[in-house]
């Protein structure tokens, strides 16, 4: 794998949050509960497309680039989770969609369509990608310009690896061995594609394949279009005209509520796009309004969904990501105050535990009473132990004052100078990522917090 320093004046570079060159489409979304996140950005060269995008079981993120002219010479990026980017592969032309095989009998690759012509097909076909990133030609005899990819990981489809031909207007299964088949002729003459195709794997519609497509003038072959496993056609979702593209909520979180979402237009107007939540039943309500560009939408293994789109200004490449919205830490608040109370409960032990021992001494002052020398030990260790109580008892009344603080910052409230914020201790000496999300926040302090108390020595 090799970090990419330039490719063909192609010059990567990642700005920080809040830093993108240009304000990103006015999206708004419609539903409470959830916000936007600028993700990352990739600066456009003169002369190159980005197409869709897939992530792997870790997380990380592979997206395909390549050139306009020429030989449209491709490459695919990977995006770790700490934004760092890489060629994963190169030597494709013209590199549109990609996925992996997800546990599926045609092995442990990246399958992605090349929609141009190749070395070894005169129409374009599908390549798979070896975890080292080599390029292995699969299947191409039969395909024309394909684009779209999905794997029937349901099973219900043959387990196939399932692709549309844009040119040729038509959905092909392609075998292990890569012998094409066709499974639907669209038929049209005229300009249009399916610019999806996702199965669901939730068993809540049906467990069938879903296709976004555009065929203008054929209202029956425009927005989304189910097939059953014998290949017959109906549309699902009658309110959505023009579909592009569509994500499941398959994730384990089901922050999304396990449905069916989908890129596309209401109405015959293309100027303004949205993302509608589809319900079981075919209703479709917009969860995000006023896309500029039809966003390549995908959910991830942390359970949100990205976007990825073009800037129209910029032509940047800009990914984006819908989260729930956080809310302010006070149940976290609120445990912490509890731990503190437990741990003033514990040095209240100690003086009890104290007061018996110095009893105990006062009753037994004999210098030959063998039994003395024990009590004066297990005073000391008393001491001690109270000693640590009270360096927990200090830090989790710092870790309160810091998450006031944040609740306050929260609530859009900027500190003065001077504020009893400050302690002598270091931020980094307070805080620490402790239950490893990246992020440091107020469940670091309260892990950190129960951590000390449950690491002192018991009084009982």
């Amino acid at each position: 794998m090799r970090t990419i320093k330039s490719f063909k004046l192609l010059f990567v570079v990642i700005l920080p949050l809040g830093l993108l060159p240009n304000p990103v489409p006015a999206m708004e979304i419609l539903e409470p509960g959830y916000v936007i996140e600028d993700y990352f950005t990739i600066p456009k060269s003169s002369d190159s497309s980005f197409s869709r995008f897939t992530f792997d079981s870790d997380g990380n993120i592979f997206i395909p680039m390549f050139y306009n002219s020429g030989d449209y010479e491709g490459v695919i990026y990977r995006i770790s989770n700490d934004k760092e980017i890489s060629i994963f592969a190169d030597g494709l032309t013209r590199p549109m969609d990609l996925t992996f095989s997800n546990g599926t009998d045609y092995g442990n690759y990246l399958y992605v369509t090349e929609g141009q012509q190749t070395a070894e097909w005169p129409d374009g076909g599908v390549s798979r990608i070896t975890p080292e990133g080599v390029r292995i030609p699969f299947s191409g005899l039969g395909l024309n310009q394909p684009v779209p990819l999905g794997f029937d990981t349901i099973g219900n489809y043959g387990g196939y690896l399932y692709v549309a031909s844009g040119a040729a207007d038509k959905i092909h299964k392609l075998s292990l061995d890569g012998q094409v088949q066709t499974f639907y002729n669209f038929s049209i003459p005229d300009s249009g594609c399916c610019y999806d195709i996702v199965f669901d794997t939730t068993g809540n519609y049906g467990s069938q394949m879903y296709v976004p497509a555009v065929y203008p003038g054929y209202p029956d072959f425009c927005g989304v279009l189910v097939f059953d496993p014998s290949g017959n056609k109906s549309k699902f979702a009658p309110d959505i005209k023009w579909a592009y593209h569509a994500a499941f909520d398959t994730s384990d979180q089901q922050l999304f509520g396990g449905n069916l979402f989908v890129v596309g237009c209401k109405a015959w107007d293309t100027s303004t796009y949205n993302i509608y939540r589809v319900q079981p039943n075919g209703q479709a309500d917009i969860f995000v309004a006023d896309l500029s560009a039809k966003s390549v939408i995908r959910f991830g293994p942390d359970g949100f969904m990205y976007l990825r789109y073009v800037d129209l200004d910029t032509l940047d490449l800009v990914i984006q990501r819908i989260v729930p919205e956080r809310p302010l830490p006070v149940v976290k608040l609120e445990e912490a105050i509890a731990l503190k109370n437990q741990a003033r409960d514990l040095i209240n032990q100690a003086l009890e535990k104290e007061a018996e021992a110095l009893a105990l001494l006062n009753n037994n002052g004999s210098h030959n009473n063998p039994d003395k020398w024990d009590i004066l030990k297990a005073r000391l260790e008393i001491r001690w132990a109270m000693k640590r109580e009270q360096i927990v008892l200090r830090f989790i009344d710092m870790s309160i004052a810091r998450l006031q603080h944040a609740c306050e910052l929260i609530a859009g409230w900027t500190p003065e100078p001077g504020d009893p914020d400050d302690t002598e201790e270091s931020t980094e000496s307070i805080f620490a990522d402790i239950n490893g999300d990246g992020i440091i926040n107020a469940e670091d302090l309260v892990l950190l917090s129960k951590y000390w108390l449950q690491n002192t020595d018991s009084l009982e």
